[in-house]
């Protein structure tokens, strides 16, 4: 399942909405504005400056590594490289935006790790449906398994026959042995 369009889209809306709790936490007076942090600087602990120069400049980040990663390229290393560099970024402004934003930044955060969460829970749902597919597809069986399961059910088949007393030719026909092997099956039933 391709959910590309919905991650980067998610962690896109969960950055404007960041961006909005960054608003909301200037006004309420969390953080300040980069022209009064150094008014305030001496009222401020150290959490509250750094938030107050990163929250905002993060936000702005995540949302444009989220476009970047929605239009990017399907080259695997950069695609590798990219997501190392916005799982930082987005584990960054979470950790800052609950520090700067505090509880208002909740909900920016589940929208910015919506990425993180559903690939890991796809990555479980995929190994258990492959898991189920190889159960029923008998991959876990080796080739040689396979052929003597299909030998041992074809010559359990011809015995039911022979029991029955069905022609020789009809179960040549259904089992695709040998006259000789269904005879050696016979000798081994009296």
């Amino acid at each position: 399942m391709n959910l590309r369009f919905i991650n980067w889209y998610t962690q896109a809306l969960g950055a404007i909405l960041g961006i909005m709790a960054c608003v909301y936490a200037y006004l309420k007076g969390f953080i300040c504005t980069y022209n009064n942090i150094s008014v305030f600087f001496d009222t401020m602990n150290f959490f509250e400056i750094v938030s107050s120069y990163l929250l905002l400049p993060l936000c702005i980040t995540t949302f444009i590594l989220s476009i970047i990663k929605g239009y990017g390229t399907d080259k695997e290393p950069l695609n590798n490289n990219l997501e190392k560099l916005n799982l930082i970024f987005i584990s960054l402004n979470v950790i800052i935006g609950f520090i700067g934003a505090r509880i208002y930044f909740l909900i920016p955060a589940l929208f910015i790790l919506f990425n993180v969460f559903m690939d890991n829970v796809f990555k479980e749902y995929k190994e258990i449906d492959s898991d189920d597919e190889c159960i029923k597809n008998n991959c876990l069986l080796s080739s040689n398994d396979m052929d003597l399961i299909l030998m041992n059910t074809k010559k359990e088949i011809a015995l039911e026959l022979l029991l029955k007393n069905a022609d020789i030719e009809f179960i040549v026909d259904i089992t695709g042995l040998s006259k000789e092997e269904i005879i050696d099956i016979g000798k081994n039933l009296n």
